[in-house]
């Protein structure tokens, strides 16, 4: 029992979590702070300044409390109890978000927690995430993102989720200039090939009769290209979140596309 601990990263130049030249099991680079499955806490904060951040090849930012997790021959361990933290950017210039982190996944299982074909967006492809997991009680926290420009492609996403009984958390977007969505990123999964879309995402899952978070953004423009979306959503008894756009010149939204 207890809390996590928070992790603040500052720096003058670039931050960049990427998988590199080196895979270790194909795993990206990560900052998360979760609580644990059985764990009975807060999860902590991230918070990050710098120049520029690039979240490439699957590199994500995380903070969950997860659901229960399936032990053979033993008692499973149960959902972690408590509020996830929040996550705050605050970036001079640009903020990029782009590539997965394996277009072929073979066999590998995913969570039923995201609206992509099953698959759990923090599997695959780069993004900033915030959620609370199946059987977990606690709200989710805000995500608050501050840059002169924002790039989501290759399937990246920006997703606030709460799957069981409370509060999802806010996602608030400050974005001097450009906010670019587009090229849905393609992978095959059981030898069934599908398509992430670009998105920013605030959910209820199926099992949620709580809040769904707002969104907010604030942009010089907006370009959403290659079935990107933009969404306040729920899949239960909750009601969804508000969507709320101040832009100061154009939003582009081509076909397929979705707000």
């Amino acid at each position: 029992m207890g809390n996590a601990g928070d992790i603040e990263i500052n720096a003058s130049g670039i931050i960049s979590f990427e998988i590199g030249e080196r895979r270790l099991f194909n795993r990206p680079s990560v900052a998360r702070t979760n609580v644990q499955s059985g764990a009975i806490g807060n999860g902590g904060n991230i918070k990050i300044e710098a120049d520029s951040l690039f979240l490439n090849d699957g590199g994500w930012l995380e903070a969950i409390v997860e659901a229960s997790t399936e032990v053979r021959d033993s008692e499973d361990i149960p959902p972690g109890q408590g509020n996830s933290g929040n996550i705050d950017i605050n970036v001079r210039d640009k903020i990029v978000m782009s590539g997965l982190i394996e277009e072929n996944i073979g066999d590998v299982a995913g969570t039923m927690s995201s609206a992509n074909a099953g698959i759990s967006p923090e599997l695959l492809s780069s993004g900033i995430i915030n959620n609370i997991d199946i059987g977990v009680t606690g709200d989710s926290g805000n995500i608050k993102v501050k840059a002169d420009s924002l790039v989501l492609a290759d399937g990246a996403q920006i997703n606030s989720g709460n799957y069981c009984q409370l509060k999802s958390g806010n996602i608030n977007l400050d974005i001097n200039g450009l906010i670019s969505m587009g090229d849905a990123a393609k992978f095959t999964f059981r030898g069934s090939s599908s398509l992430i879309n670009s998105a920013i995402l605030s959910q209820l899952g199926k099992d949620a009769n709580g809040s769904g978070g707002n969104i907010d953004i604030q942009a010089g423009s907006i370009s959403m290209l290659d079935i990107s979306e933009i969404s306040a959503s729920t899949f239960g008894e909750g009601n969804a979140g508000n969507i709320s756009m101040h832009v100061n010149e154009d939003i582009s939204v081509s076909e397929l596309c979705s707000i």
